[in-house]
């Protein structure tokens, strides 16, 4: 993890953005003032679970990959975070240690605020507290999609959702979205919570079905029957 530049500006529009208010707000000149521009090449760990700090970080740009790691030593996904998302504010809310770790999935600008004065910003701006807020029910309600997911989807509607997550949106009918090419079986038995073999076996479920289909040099998803 590299410190890095950036300016005042930037680092306001994506303050702004997380919070759903205007560049030179009080409240977003505050964040951006607090925040220090770090970035991360691919692989690098930006928190590690059980860590002690609780510093908050907003993505500026690139993405993220927050994940468990088993007893076994198997990684299990549970979220992408990108630009104008936070990361860290378990940590900051409850001062207890990191529950996932967090790596960088591409070349990745965070800006980092530490917990006192992220905290101290949130309570003087019902705003900053308001967009904590959402972002909690938004995780908490895909949380409990996964859940749901888990125990009442099989393998390849799994892989079929999550591909349809990560790809383009097509306009041509019956198709659903486009991808330049699909995930590997590792990242996507990860993200489905699923052995590799079972995830290997739902891939080429969906292909033989025309579901997942090679078209103009790329992998098209196409909607599930009724």
């Amino acid at each position: 993890m590299m410190a890095d530049g950036g300016s005042s500006a930037l680092i306001e529009d994506v303050w702004a953005k997380f919070t759903g208010l205007i560049s030179g707000h009080p409240a977003v000149r505050s964040l951006a003032t607090a925040s220090h521009p770090k970035r991360l090449r691919p692989g690098a760990v930006l928190v590690e679970e059980m860590d002690e700090d609780t510093d908050v970080f907003l993505v500026g740009s690139g993405e993220l990959r927050t994940i468990r790691l088993l007893d076994d030593g198997q990684e299990v996904w549970l979220a992408d975070a990108k630009a104008g998302e936070l990361i860290g504010e378990l940590a900051a809310l409850t001062g207890q240690m990191r529950t996932s770790t967090v790596i960088a999935a591409t070349d990745v600008q965070v800006f980092a605020i530490d917990r006192i004065a992220f905290l101290s910003i949130a309570s003087k701006h019902g705003e900053v507290a308001l967009a904590i807020a959402r972002l909690l029910a938004r995780r908490l309600v895909q949380t409990s999609g996964h859940m749901a997911d888990l125990f009442g989807r099989t393998v390849a509607f799994r892989v079929h959702r999550e591909l349809v997550r990560l790809g383009s949106p097509s306009k041509v009918p019956g198709e659903l979205v486009r991808l330049a090419a699909p995930p590997t079986i590792t990242d996507l038995r990860q993200r489905v919570h699923a052995s590799r073999e079972a995830t290997s076996r739902a891939m080429s479920d969906l292909k033989e079905r025309g579901l997942v289909v090679r078209k103009d040099g790329l992998w098209v998803v196409m909607s599930l029957p009724d």
